[in-house]
């Protein structure tokens, strides 16, 4: 069976990091990309759909050093969902893209 993501968009918000006892990390972070389609009017229409993306250890400190809001980035990864009581004690779930690579598709600024 085969579990693949592979995203291109641009950081909805600043990484937000967690750093564990054990000296591990996690970065969160939003990634927007957009689809582009024609509707039986002809009408172009685009379509902004937002990706959860966590990614850890030293991804983590990578995402943590040289992302910022609006860069654009490639996420490969896993896509895994996550489950939650919330405080009314309902479940609630969650689609969340695990991070095996981030690459920065940015052009380095001087």
């Amino acid at each position: 069976m085969l579990n693949k993501q592979l995203l291109i968009g641009n950081l909805g918000n600043d990484p937000q990091v967690h750093n564990f006892e054990n000296g591990g990390k996690v970065a969160s972070f939003s990634v927007a990309t957009k689809d582009v389609f024609f509707g039986k009017d002809k009408k172009e229409t685009q379509r902004t759909d937002w990706h959860t993306v966590k990614c850890f250890k030293k991804l983590a400190e990578r995402v943590e050093t040289y992302l910022k809001k609006g860069a654009k980035v490639y996420i490969e990864g896993k896509s895994i969902t996550e489950q939650w009581e919330d405080k009314q004690g309902v479940k609630r779930y969650s689609a969340v893209v695990i991070a095996d690579q981030v690459l920065f598709l940015d052009s380095k600024k001087d």
